[in-house]
């Protein structure tokens, strides 16, 4: 009988030769235009609310690390010192891939301090809890825009009228036969309707698109699938809700 070595070892299982590190630089070039339109198209408002959640995710992530990471010292200055040392890259370029898609998802005008409790439940609950990088099993953006949806509900629903403005509602709010005779495709592709910041322009999503799929650090077959699944069932719905057209 052969000898079997058994390896024990963390997910995930299937692993190619990119590095995190890569793959999370990667990301924030592909995220590059659709940050740039935000700035271009919301000013200071977007500007603040990326830089407050970079701080939040980074800083979050940052005392996660000192809290968890042991190192040698003759005192705490010195042990503290150490532990940045084994402070890497890919502890600030993840968060910041987080921090940024989360700001991409929030209105251009929502008070600070409710970015600030999106953000420390995204990076602590979403992501840090489970033992950071890799352990995670909830996308700690999402997650944070999720949880502000519910706890800050009025927030989302027009009674702010500069949320009713800005992203109170997106364009898919309109009823399918009257979107375009109220935003022409142009207005649709390059983000002349409201909405969050960073899901308005389509062209400068699919520009990142273009790019993660030439550098191969995103798969086409999933987001091919999303997409088949996605145009099925809203031909399925639009047959049924307006089976006259």
């Amino acid at each position: 009988m052969h000898n079997m070595t058994f390896v024990s070892q963390t997910s995930p299982y299937i692993r190619k030769d990119t590095s995190t590190k890569r793959m999370m630089f990667d990301v924030l070039i592909a995220l590059t235009p659709v940050v740039f339109f935000s700035v271009y198209r919301f000013g200071l408002d977007a500007i603040s609310r990326i830089l407050l959640s970079v701080i939040i995710f980074v800083g979050v992530e940052a005392l996660y690390f000192l809290s968890v990471t042991r190192a040698d010292g003759y005192n705490l200055k010195s042990k503290i010192v150490n532990k940045f040392k084994k402070y890497s890259i890919n502890n600030f370029s993840a968060p910041a891939v987080s921090a940024v898609i989360y700001a991409m998802l929030i209105p251009d005008q929502l008070h600070l301090y409710v970015v600030v409790m999106g953000a420390l439940f995204g990076a602590g609950l979403g992501k840090m809890i489970f033992g950071g990088l890799g352990m995670n099993i909830f996308n700690p953006a999402a997650l944070g825009r999720v949880f502000i949806a519910l706890a800050f509900t009025s927030f989302f629903t027009g009674s702010y009228s500069f949320i009713d403005a800005a992203a109170g509602a997106t364009a898919l709010s309109t009823s399918f036969p009257n979107v375009l005779n109220s935003y022409s495709l142009i207005d649709l592709l390059v983000g002349n309707v409201p909405g969050s910041m960073g899901e308005i322009n389509a062209l400068a999503i699919l520009i990142g698109l273009v790019y993660l799929l030439i550098r191969k650090s995103a798969d086409y077959r999933p987001i091919l699938s999303g997409l088949l699944i996605f145009t099925v069932l809203a031909t399925i719905a639009g047959f049924v809700l307006y089976p006259t057209l």
